[in-house]
């Protein structure tokens, strides 16, 4: 039993022909003065109005060439942002902060719900040293005295993108393996 949360190449090809578009949209109205084209628009207001869309236009270019960039590269790579497996959990919630936890290092989980859906499930370590650095703990030691139940790795729901249940029930069923092993 595994749950996972990956970008897929799949996920990519239509944010690409999006942006491409939109990309298109901005160089044609942006960069090339349609009024060269035929179109005619008359002084005053709309002359502004004129200058003011092709100044946004053109400013918008390079966040598409951005984001045309980023999915095109996401064509090339498969990335695992969550798994929980029976190797452990691995979760990849920046890229400095990335965390592969074998379960007989797990002390226990929780979690906290939000309102209006988002989680955050919090992993308690026997040994946050192992897997964190000095200044990541001295951070969740001042954050535990505004919210007590944070745990030493907190992976949100934007990252597990599974419902709550099903995490907690298949990491609580791997720590049962694991407990049941090493008795």
């Amino acid at each position: 039993m595994e749950i996972k949360n990956e970008s897929r190449k799949r996920d990519a090809i239509q944010p690409i022909i999006g942006f491409s578009g939109a990309l298109f949209i901005c160089v044609l109205f942006g960069v090339l003065d349609v009024r060269k084209l035929g179109v005619e628009i008359s002084e005053g207001t709309e002359t502004t109005f004129y200058w003011i869309v092709r100044i946004i236009l053109i400013l918008l270019i390079p966040l598409f060439v951005f984001l045309i960039v980023n999915f095109i590269k996401q064509l090339f790579k498969n990335e695992v942002y969550f798994r929980v497996s029976k190797e452990g959990i691995y979760a990849k919630i920046t890229n400095k902060h990335i965390y592969n936890i074998n379960y007989k290092d797990i002390e226990r989980i929780s979690y906290k719900q939000y309102p209006q859906g988002p989680y955050i499930i919090f992993i308690f370590l026997k040994d946050p040293s192992k897997y964190l650095s000095k200044e990541q703990i001295e951070k969740i030691k001042t954050a535990r005295v505004t919210m007590p139940e944070a745990g030493d790795i907190g992976i949100p729901s934007n990252i597990i993108k599974q419902n709550r249940e099903k995490v907690i029930e298949l990491i609580e069923y791997y720590l049962k393996l694991e407990a049941n092993e090493l008795s």
